[in-house]
């Protein structure tokens, strides 16, 4: 019987799936992918590692603010900066 998207995925199991040769070496099937994404999505771990990276883009470009004050501006960096934004 199919497992329900409404139950979670027990810990111990999903360690175990993450630690299989199929995991580390890229040959997931798509099934298992999705059901490792959708058990991200439930648990916030997708918006939070966005969240994440939001605060340390802004972090990194108050950094670029104060090297430029004092070094004065660096386009390339600004660009780049920019290109990582979520």
């Amino acid at each position: 019987m199919p497992r329900s998207w409404s139950q979670p995925i027990p810990v111990m199991i999903f360690h175990l799936f993450l630690n299989t040769k199929k995991f580390f070496a890229g040959k997931m099937t798509n099934e298992q992918k999705i059901l490792v994404l959708e058990h991200f999505r439930r648990a916030g771990s997708l918006e939070y590692t966005a969240s994440v990276l939001r605060c340390l883009h802004g972090d990194i470009g108050c950094e670029i603010e104060r090297l430029e004050h004092s070094c004065g501006e660096n386009a390339h960096l600004k660009i780049l900066w920019e290109l990582q934004r979520l």
